[in-house]
């Protein structure tokens, strides 16, 4: 029986777009069709996949918009209050993190280097890795935000457009779509591997909660096909999935990249960017 766990790190651990054709080589996934499902079940995908972003900075900071969206997110939660009650949750980014931070969006420049280091071991990280002499090495972005449920993947990372976000206020993310513009500025073949791995907050004590992941690539066209067709990784149809208490993937004292634990939240990896 295909190990799930081992097969994560594994790919976690890959630092190149060759090194994850091997992995998902050895355990038979990479040319089996039933293991590849159309982002968003739509086989027509490419098209808004490659409009989301002009350049690859700017889709590599919707990553990063939407972790700070999870963090707040959580952060409402936690506190009980429903991130769509239009009564009880805040009304502006700058109200969440007042509320949740007690700071101020315009002196956040002012803050101590300590002060920022605590606030950024608490919330977002990002981490560079592979070949020094590589142009496009790994970016690797892990959050401590809501994070979600294998069963909740195809509604929120797997999804086009979906409506996920769209009434709650504080954040910034809306149409559901910007995380997947860093897809086409993937791997040295423009292979799109993008790797997702996450668990929620709220199952973060619980022994028996599961991390989901999926990694992402991108598919040329078939012969009847005209364009290229992005797809996610499943295992007996499912959105691949094991127990554990906590991911390494926080870089440790000494500076390892796959040393120190993530107990929930979402670690996302990008594959020769």
């Amino acid at each position: 029986m295909l190990n799930q766990e081992e097969l994560c790190y594994e790919l976690i651990k890959s630092e190149s777009e060759s090194e994850v054709i091997e992995v998902l080589v050895k355990y038979k996934l990479f040319d089996d069709e039933k293991n590849w499902v159309p982002l968003g079940k739509r086989e027509n995908n490419w098209g808004t996949v490659n409009n989301q972003s002009d350049d690859p900075l700017g889709a590599l900071v919707e990553l990063l918009i939407n972790s700070s969206d999870a963090i707040l997110m959580r952060k409402c939660k936690e506190g009980g209050v429903d991130p769509e009650d239009r009564v009880n949750a805040p009304k502006t980014i700058k109200e969440a993190v007042k509320r949740y931070y007690e700071l101020d969006l315009e002196t956040l420049g002012e803050l101590t280097e300590n002060k920022r280091t605590e606030l950024a071991e608490n919330s977002i990280g990002i981490v560079v890795t592979g070949s020094k002499r590589s142009k496009k090495p790994c970016y690797s972005i892990y959050d401590k935000g809501e994070g979600q449920s294998p069963e909740n993947f195809e509604n929120t990372f797997l999804s086009i457009g979906s409506s996920n976000k769209i009434s709650t206020h504080f954040v910034q993310g809306k149409y559901c779509q910007g995380s997947h513009g860093v897809i086409g500025y993937c791997g040295g073949n423009k292979s799109g591997f993008k790797l997702i791995v996450s668990k929620s907050f709220s199952d973060e004590n619980n022994s028996w909660s599961k991390w989901g992941f999926t990694i992402f690539r991108l598919r040329p066209p078939k012969e009847h096909e005209r364009i290229k067709v992005a797809e996610y990784l499943v295992i007996d149809g499912k959105v691949p999935r094991f127990k554990s208490a906590g991911l390494r993937v926080i870089p440790g004292s000494q500076n390892k990249a796959y040393e120190g634990l993530l107990l929930s939240g979402t670690y996302i990896k990008l594959f020769e960017y």
